[in-house]
């Protein structure tokens, strides 16, 4: 049993040992990878040669968004008044009223005298009816000449938009589809902690 212990022991120092000769043996050196500056320089992987492609606009610098004038129909109502039926917004129509002839007095007839055996004939300014045309101005009773009646709703194509939509510049990209790499600034390259080192500059290694 004494053996046994005395055995274990043995191997305890001994690894002890070996630990401390190694931790003795180690050296710090200066990291081969980032030659002591504690950084190397990787490419960004957040974007491809320091831009990003705008996502807002799908790569187009352009932002199509549906019309507010016509909410996307790409027509617009309004209400005018109505031209009157009755005189297609002439206002006034053109009547005759005639009056008695002056030739004739109104007779329809006029006398030639002796020379011709004294008979009457037709009045040649009214043609015999006694009358001639006399052609006023009369007010349209439907629109109390306004050339109006009531209102109707037209539907025309809205002039602010191309068939319900609006295109504009994308304010994120300017137009351009693409942004700088905030992270890379546009260089495509970024600064990191050395990877080897992590960035302490310096690597530990055993001594032979």
């Amino acid at each position: 049993m004494k053996k046994t212990v005395s055995f274990i022991m043995t191997v305890f120092v001994g690894g002890l040992l070996s630990i401390t000769n190694s931790a003795v043996a180690q050296k710090k050196v200066t990291c081969p990878e980032c030659h002591g500056s504690k950084k190397s320089v990787e490419q960004c992987s957040e974007c491809r040669k320091g831009a990003v492609y705008c996502t807002t606009c799908n790569y187009t610098g352009k932002i199509r968004t549906r019309c507010s004038s016509c909410n996307g129909s790409g027509y617009t109502s309004r209400t005018v008044k109505k031209t009157c039926p009755d005189c297609n917004g002439q206002r006034f129509f053109r009547k005759d009223s005639p009056v008695k002839c002056s030739d004739c007095g109104g007779s329809g007839k006029v006398s030639l005298g002796r020379t011709v055996g004294g008979h009457a004939y037709n009045c040649r300014r009214c043609g015999g009816s006694g009358q001639v045309n006399n052609y006023i101005n009369v007010a349209c009773r439907t629109c109390g000449a306004s050339g109006y009646s009531g209102t109707e709703t037209i539907r025309e194509k809205c002039n602010n938009c191309d068939n319900g939509y609006v295109v504009t510049q994308c304010s994120k990209c300017n137009g351009t589809g693409a942004y700088m790499c905030t992270r890379c600034k546009g260089y495509e390259y970024i600064s990191v902690d050395c990877r080897r080192c992590r960035g302490e500059g310096v690597i530990y290694v055993y001594s032979e």
